[in-house]
């Protein structure tokens, strides 16, 4: 992400950007933050305290999710879920053994930011949206 970003700073100096990293990308976090610290206007970065994207959907949501992606093979459980594992360590196991079938994480994604309910929106996701929300308001101050 960090190379895409400052690809994506040098070739569109205009575009506003917003980052989201997983857990276990501390360190492209310290590289971006101090760049986007300084330029708050343009970029912002939101990071995943714990695990990665997947992690942060109740699981619930993303087992419905799963099953009607995949509708081959048996259902996909709540108890299927090692505790204390992650959701991607998890699910390359299961869809394996009961799905005979890959993760695709961009379906995934896709998928479930079109049928997730709004009101049950992951803290992270509320926070891309704000800054979003934020990127296009208007400014009103005047600069000299």
């Amino acid at each position: 992400l960090a190379a895409d970003f400052f690809s994506f700073k040098a070739n569109y100096p205009n575009r506003k950007m917003i980052c989201l990293l997983d857990a276990d990308a501390k360190k492209e976090r310290d590289n971006l933050e101090r760049v986007i610290n300084n330029n708050k206007d343009k970029y912002r970065l939101v990071f995943i305290e714990n695990g990665t994207f997947e992690d942060i959907f109740e699981l619930d949501i993303s087992i419905d999710i799963l099953n009607e992606l995949y509708p081959d093979g048996d259902q996909i459980l709540k108890s299927d879920f090692i505790d204390g594992k992650d959701f991607l360590s998890n699910i390359k196991r299961i869809m394996f053994q009961k799905k005979k079938a890959q993760f695709d994480k961009v379906l995934f994604a896709k998928t479930i930011a079109l049928k997730m309910d709004i009101d049950k929106l992951p803290k992270e996701v509320e926070n891309i949206l704000a800054i979003a929300d934020d990127f296009v308001k208007p400014r009103n101050f005047i600069t000299q």
